[in-house]
């Protein structure tokens, strides 16, 4: 978990942020620059910002270096009737994938049919007991 507390002394990077999409600074190494953090910092930042919905961020395609960046703005997503999308989670980035575990398949200490075609039968087949 990343803590974003900051340090006495230190600039009050949200609030900084905010200040500069609302004086129109729309990408990230624009707001990097003005701020003179590195980028993977302020990144990080307006990704936990996009999830709290302080900011949204629309895709858009960087003719300059090819590829596709965001241009951030104020507020929450907007759905497309208008209304203020839910927060995402603050980990939207990672994949979530079921586990399906089988109980019927293999049996226990059995040899799969391929393995026993190349290598032979098992010495001993072992069998898991069966409760009456």
């Amino acid at each position: 978990m990343t803590n974003f507390a900051r340090k006495p002394g230190q600039l009050d990077l949200r609030q900084a942020i905010l200040n500069c999409i609302a004086a129109g600074l729309q990408r990230t190494d624009e707001i990097s620059v003005r701020l003179n953090v590195n980028t993977k910092t302020i990144s990080q930042r307006l990704n936990y910002m996009q999830g709290l919905g302080l900011i949204n961020g629309v895709r858009a395609i960087d003719e300059k270096r090819g590829g596709s960046i965001n241009i951030w703005r104020l507020g929450p997503a907007l759905d497309k009737y208008g209304q203020a999308e839910s927060a995402p989670s603050t980990r939207t980035c990672i994949t979530r994938r079921k586990v399906i575990l089988s109980t019927t398949y293999p049996l226990v200490d059995r040899r799969d049919p391929l393995v026993a075609a190349l290598f032979g039968a098992p010495v001993a087949e072992r069998r898991a007991m069966v409760s009456a």
